[in-house]
């Protein structure tokens, strides 16, 4: 049996980083064993870099475009991405913790194992994109838009998904237990094989557009009758569950 992975913040501990100013992040350049520490990217323009491991805290990405975004490694702390452009990226084994990704553009791109604990990424773009191993913690998801999207082996736990939208993504075991599905949107067969709990129902039988309401409080009691035979030969005798009384 496999032992469990080495915690990130554990593998960049023990790496000798370095510290890297913000005026020095240039296009198509590669950077590895980094820091950026309260650093300001705002509205900044990229193409073709490459981060490996890397921790990025309380560094504002906000309004930014980066093409040919890939990371591998990277843990990132209490940062602002809202708006930034990423479509296309390639994350692998990264963490995303209490920072902002408000309509962050994740289209087109892929992610394997990827953590995001305590993000708020309502309004994202993460149509025609490719999660696998992926795991949302805590997350703000409210709007998101997953269209078209390939979500493998991805988990949803005490999430806000609130009218996020899933047409014609293809779901392997999801995990959505513990989150909040109102008004979200996915194709029934797309739905089937995920994982939900016995609370999430209700909200599960509103996206196949079945109606769940009690019975009313003076309906027969045929409904919670339980039939017992006292013995061969005579006619049943029907006793109301103990419940219905």
């Amino acid at each position: 049996m496999d032992a469990d992975p080495t915690p990130l913040a554990d593998i960049l501990s023990d790496t000798q980083l370095t510290i890297l100013k913000s005026e020095l992040l240039n296009s198509n350049q590669s950077y590895c064993e980094i820091i950026l520490d309260d650093e300001t990217l705002e509205s900044r323009q990229f193409s073709d870099v490459f981060i490996e491991q890397a921790f990025i805290a309380d560094t504002d990405f906000s309004n930014g475009k980066w093409k040919g975004l890939e990371l591998i490694e990277l843990l990132c702390r209490n940062c602002n991405a809202a708006n930034v452009d990423w479509s296309g990226a390639r994350m692998t084994d990264a963490e995303f913790h209490r920072t902002r990704l408000t309509g962050c553009d994740l289209s087109s791109s892929h992610l394997r194992n990827v953590l995001f604990s305590c993000c708020k990424i309502d309004l994202s773009l993460f149509h025609d994109s490719q999660l696998t191993e992926c795991r949302f913690q805590g997350c703000d998801l409210r709007e998101a838009d997953f269209q078209n999207a390939s979500l493998k082996g991805v988990t949803f736990r005490n999430c806000d998904l609130r009218n996020a939208r899933y047409p014609h993504a293809s779901l392997s075991k999801v995990d959505l237990r513990g989150s909040q599905l109102a008004g979200m949107y996915a194709d029934a067969n797309a739905l089937q094989g995920t994982f939900v709990d016995p609370f999430q129902v209700a909200d599960i039988a509103s996206m196949l557009g079945l109606v769940v309401e009690r019975l009313p409080m003076d309906s027969p009691n045929e409904y919670t009758t339980d039939i017992r035979f006292q013995s061969a030969g005579k006619h049943p005798f029907i006793e109301p569950d103990s419940d219905a009384q």
